[in-house]
């Protein structure tokens, strides 16, 4: 059973002490601070029953085994895809950066899950839909790179910008662990929090920092070819990714950085762009909300001072953006609700 302090945004979780998952009413952001460094940020959460713990420490052994395996198996770069670069950028943010593995092939992804299976740690089946590109596996703390399908065929730039999107998850320093139906169950990565396999909160948040750092990346790197793809929807010619671009979502101009080309030369207009500028905007509102949202990367304690800094924005605000589900729709109402509360001039200032 959760519980959520709509003033704050905080969440608690309990269950029946009898059953040893989580012992009585918890604040979820009171979880131990790991260094940024270390190597191994999946632990078990402090208070659970001993057995519990042994249990998940004995579990996580075996996920860092093959994670250090995948590691060793499949290849960490790949040709024109500079990874260094894109760690590079958020080391000088402060952040912690996570490894890539990249599947080039339907062999390499069966080899991935006869790895997974020999190990004996649950392979999710999102691995086995044919349109994924990158993802982040936040029970390895790995990222898995697919270059078979369609991001192969994308500008380098790009490429690297899909794995700047989940270089920023990656970049969450704490990774406590429980167990759910006997497996491994890591509920929090960054602003996200799952309830459970099918429930989360936080989505739009966390999504909203990963494609706004993502988006920084593409910004500060964009080259005249990448630029040049934007001319048919700019008034004039674009000398950054940061212009706004007479592509109409809902009537809300959207930043360039956020949107993506197709090879056909037609704007696409991808969910994570609608959090990504709303994140952009508190940025702009809020002076000191990016520094707490990139320390609270690392510190969980700081979670709470991301929250106050969108509710000072409007009252309820961050609850009422935390609910939202990871939907096109859900994701357009979120933006506008940002819009909204920063009042009558931002609103105008954001429509076409």
């Amino acid at each position: 059973m959760s519980e959520v302090n709509k003033e704050s945004g905080e969440i608690t979780i309990a269950t029946d002490e009898g059953t040893g998952r989580i012992i009585k009413a918890r604040n979820i952001i009171q979880l131990l601070m790991f260094s940024a460094e270390s190597p191994n940020i999946l632990k078990p959460f402090p208070h659970l029953p001993l057995q519990d713990r042994v249990t998940i420490e004995s579990a996580l052994k075996q996920n860092m085994l093959l994670r250090q395996k995948l590691l060793d198996a499949f290849p960490g770069r790949e040709a024109g895809i500079d990874t260094e670069r894109v760690q590079n950028f958020f080391r000088d943010y402060n952040l912690r950066t996570c490894p890539f593995i990249f599947i080039e092939s339907e062999a390499a992804l069966g080899k991935l899950e006869s790895e997974y299976k020999q190990a004996g740690v649950y392979f999710h089946p999102f691995f086995k839909v044919d349109d994924w590109q990158a993802l982040y596996e936040r029970e390895i703390d790995l990222i898995v790179v697919r270059t078979d399908k369609g991001l192969s065929q994308r500008p380098k730039l790009d490429q690297e910008w899909y794995l700047a999107h989940e270089q920023a998850h990656g970049s969450c320093g704490h990774g406590q662990c429980k167990l759910m139906d006997g497996d491994i169950f890591r509920p929090r990565v960054g602003f996200s929090i799952s309830l459970n396999e099918t429930d989360q909160l936080g989505d739009f948040i966390e999504e909203g920092f990963a494609d706004y750092m993502a988006g920084l990346y593409r910004s500060k790197f964009a080259d005249q070819e990448t630029l040049d793809k934007f001319n048919p929807y700019v008034v004039g010619k674009p000398t950054s990714l940061d212009v706004s671009v007479d592509f109409e979502i809902d009537g809300i101009s959207i930043p360039a950085k956020y949107l993506a080309i197709d090879e056909t030369g037609e704007m696409v207009d991808g969910v994570n762009a609608f959090p990504a500028y709303a994140f952009e905007l508190i940025c702009a509102a809020r002076p000191k909300f990016l520094e707490k949202a990139l320390a609270a990367r690392s510190n969980p304690a700081m979670l709470t001072q991301v929250a106050k800094e969108i509710n000072a924005l409007t009252p309820g605000l961050y609850p009422a953006l935390r609910e939202l589900k990871y939907e096109s729709a859900e994701f357009r109402s979120g933006l506008e609700m940002v819009i909204n509360s920063l009042g009558e001039s931002a609103l105008a200032k954001n429509r076409l």
